[in-house]
């Protein structure tokens, strides 16, 4: 599944309030070390009754890693609170891609695509997710389903 064009996400981040920006050639992994990308679930808002009303988890992929996280309880909230880490390999090409799921499949899904990562920058997203629409292309309805995450370089 793809969505054209995938949204993009620039992990360079305001330094502590003071409205600075982050300087990214300083803050960026030295020759030979690896990157990684922390992303925490927190929690969705689900917009439909129907996805409210069922048992639900998230998938998250980057590259060839992929963790599904546990099935949360039912309810317009469920939370999760879990923590994975992802290696990244090239940022520029690379993209995240989260999938609301229950046992029927993709309820909804939303695909980052990673530039500049800044070592110990950290950001919490909300994320409008995309569904099928009735032509089978994905789209954000008009009252999206959303999940709560927070990324870490």
């Amino acid at each position: 599944v793809t969505l054209d064009p995938p949204q993009r996400l620039q992990l360079v981040f305001v330094a502590k309030g003071f409205g600075k920006k982050a300087k990214a050639e300083e803050k960026q992994p030295k020759p030979g070390q690896r990157k990684r990308l922390v992303m925490e679930l927190t929690r969705a808002n689900l917009a439909t009754p129907d996805a409210a009303n069922r048992l639900t988890f998230v998938k998250a992929s980057l590259a060839q890693e992929q963790t599904q996280f546990s099935t949360a309880k039912k309810g317009a909230r469920p939370y999760w609170g879990e923590t994975f880490e992802f290696n990244v390999t090239d940022e520029a090409s690379q993209t995240l891609d989260l999938s609301l799921m229950d046992d029927s499949g993709v309820l909804a899904m939303y695909r980052l695509r990673l530039e500049g990562l800044v070592a110990d920058q950290r950001r919490a997203l909300k994320l409008d997710l995309f569904k099928k629409n009735a032509k089978g292309q994905w789209q954000v309805p008009d009252t999206p389903d959303k999940l709560v995450v927070t990324l870490k370089a």
